[in-house]
């Protein structure tokens, strides 16, 4: 389990901590970052692990993302990592 999440120009938090307990509540306005915290702890494991979109179709997490975005008028999978901010993003974790 994710206990410690950083991110760095990711989306559109230029640095962040949060610390996870067995159970977290995330709480905030509009465009505070939920959304992308929750993206985070979902690419953290592997972005390319295979996952269902619905029961017949399976794709990488990363492409499953895209899939939520296509609104966003986003090019490829790159909108991921500097989205907002930077051309490198960071997300780092730690399970203890």
């Amino acid at each position: 389990m994710i206990k410690k999440l950083e991110l760095t120009n990711f989306r559109g938090v230029k640095d962040g901590k949060i610390e996870l307990d067995d159970l977290t509540i995330i709480l905030g306005s509009n465009n505070s970052g939920k959304t992308t915290i929750l993206e985070a702890l979902f690419l953290a494991p592997n972005p390319l692990r295979e996952v269902y979109l619905t029961r017949s179709h399976q794709t990488s997490a990363a492409s499953a993302i895209h899939e939520l975005h296509k609104t966003l008028d986003s090019v490829g999978y790159t909108f991921l990592f500097h989205r907002y901010i930077s051309d490198e993003a960071t997300i780092k974790w730690n399970n203890r």
